[in-house]
């Protein structure tokens, strides 16, 4: 149940560092990345690159993870990630190059 275990500590986080008084300016940016993200599972569905099996639960499979990632985890960080962006270009510049 290591899924469910992940999925309490990304709403504690959430609930934690996200100022839900301003989520609908990051909500575009999470519908987009959750409308790529399963036309990408949809097309290649036979063709993974990789594939998530569960550990605890033979019910835990490639896609319920998957979804579980989809729809809980990664629009969580993606929403603490872009509050957290600097206003400022230059600023913004080192947040997002891996060379500094």
């Amino acid at each position: 149940m290591y899924l469910i275990l992940v999925i309490v500590v990304w709403i504690l986080f959430a609930y934690r560092f996200i100022d839900w008084s301003q989520w609908k300016k990051q909500y575009p940016t999470v519908l987009y990345f959750i409308a790529i993200n399963l036309t990408y599972n949809m097309l290649y569905f036979n063709h993974t690159l990789w594939a998530f099996r569960g550990i605890t639960a033979e019910w835990l499979n490639h896609s319920i993870i998957n979804l579980a990632f989809t729809y809980f985890i990664t629009p969580m960080a993606l929403i603490i990630y872009l509050q957290r962006y600097p206003v400022n270009k230059n600023h913004g510049y080192i947040w997002t190059d891996p060379q500094f």
